[in-house]
């Protein structure tokens, strides 16, 4: 029930909020709320761009076998590529995530500090953004997964977002 709920919450926000006009999504003036994921968390992901060139993204969301945050800081980049309404873009930045998780009678936390790479699609006919991200990182397990932690190159992430004034 408690997701019936959220699901309609969600729904109602979405259709009672202005979509942004024709223009590339990302501005300081707008609001981009989607679905995505980074290396630990998939689930509802929110992009505030702050200035033309900086933006702050965050997910809330879980794992497989537990639930998590996650927040990253990016700076924008050169364009790679423009069309008439759609732009190429990639851009860097540091990330965060945060899971609390329980599986087979093992649980703790994880802990993950990130570097960003990502490759954004923006198309300026709709307030769209895709985006998809490499992350290589540090991962360091709390609790019952105890570890000093382990260097990873392979993680990655994504978001779809819709953005509105």
């Amino acid at each position: 029930m408690k997701r019936i709920s959220a699901c309609l919450l969600a729904l109602s926000l979405l259709i009672l909020a202005q979509p942004v006009r024709a223009q590339f999504p990302c501005t300081p003036k707008t609001l981009g709320v989607g679905v995505g994921g980074g290396n630990l968390i998939s689930g509802i992901s929110v992009k505030k761009c702050l200035t033309k060139d900086t933006a702050v993204q965050g997910v809330v969301g879980g794992l497989a076998s537990g639930v998590g945050a996650g927040a990253d800081y990016l700076v924008a980049q050169n364009t790679v590529w423009k069309g008439r309404a759609v732009r190429l873009r990639w851009g860097v930045g540091a990330g965060t995530g945060l899971v609390s998780h329980s599986f087979a009678g093992f649980g703790g936390v994880l802990l993950d500090l990130s570097a960003v790479v990502e490759l954004v699609f923006e198309f300026k006919t709709l307030p769209l953004e895709v985006t998809t991200d490499w992350r290589p990182g540090y991962l360091m397990g709390f609790g019952s997964t105890a570890s000093l932690g382990y260097l990873h190159l392979n993680g990655g992430g994504g978001a779809i977002r819709w953005y509105f004034e």
